[in-house]
């Protein structure tokens, strides 16, 4: 055995030399190379980027032709002046006076789950009211409101005020018969024919404003109790001040 000497430097052993793989495999080196191997992504195809423009130049083309070949019919509308200082809507506030209808409506949609009680309806109907004018309650009204709410409400009648021409309607005979005439003399003056009038006046005569006894009672405890019928005034005075009915 030789010993060797302090100052030699010590040589690395030499690498073994791997053992042949098994038959049908490759060896240990070619596996790490094929796996480190990676190709580039072959580059995009133009095709698309042409068929774009044929396709813009194709549809311009085919625009062109229908019109060429089956223009537009331009119809020439005549120009129509309107006087907006004319009265030429006509509005007429529903039935004899607002408290009728209103007992007729609480009768027929008693909601807010307060059943009978009138005054826990008009309560809340009045809490109702208030967010829908100062607009809380957005554009658009619910059930109740649009049922109970106020006649002036309507048909934009802050806009149209200076246009609209009122018709006042009565529950007598005497009353229901002047504003027939009333209301045909408007009619006439649009151009409405005499014989539409006469069926129009037969069918005004018809109504009969008449309150039932259920709902007479509702009328009468709104005006024999002040709380209420100051909430009433609150909603629905203005409509009687418009239309010339007497609260």
């Amino acid at each position: 055995m030789v010993k060797r000497a302090k100052n030699e430097e010590e040589k690395p052993p030499l690498p073994t030399t791997p053992l042949p793989p098994p038959v049908g495999e490759l060896p240990v080196q070619y596996k790490r190379m094929s796996a480190s191997r990676n190709d580039p992504p072959p580059p995009p195809s133009n095709r698309l980027y042409m068929l774009i423009p044929m396709l813009i130049c194709a549809s311009l083309l085919w625009f062109a032709w229908s019109q060429w070949h089956d223009p537009p019919q331009v119809h020439q509308q005549p120009m129509r002046v309107e006087d907006h200082n004319k009265k030429r809507v006509w509005w007429m506030p529903d039935l004899l006076k607002t408290l009728p209808p209103f007992a007729d409506g609480y009768r027929d949609k008693k909601c807010f789950d307060c059943n009978e009680n009138v005054g826990c309806f008009m309560r809340k109907l009045i809490k109702e009211h208030e967010k829908v004018a100062e607009g809380l309650a957005g554009h658009v009204r619910n059930y109740l409101t649009n049922h109970f709410s106020p006649q002036s409400w309507n048909c934009h009648f802050n806009r149209h005020f200076n246009t609209i021409t009122t018709i006042k309607i009565g529950g007598n005979k005497t009353e229901l018969a002047a504003f027939s005439d009333k209301l045909n003399k408007v009619l006439g003056e649009q151009g409405v024919p005499p014989d539409v009038q006469k069926v129009i006046k037969d069918e005004v005569m018809k109504i009969e404003i008449v309150l039932s006894p259920e709902e007479r009672q509702i009328m009468d405890k709104v005006k024999k109790d002040e709380d209420l019928y100051r909430i009433f005034r609150y909603l629905y005075e203005h409509d009687f001040m418009i239309f010339g009915y007497d609260l």
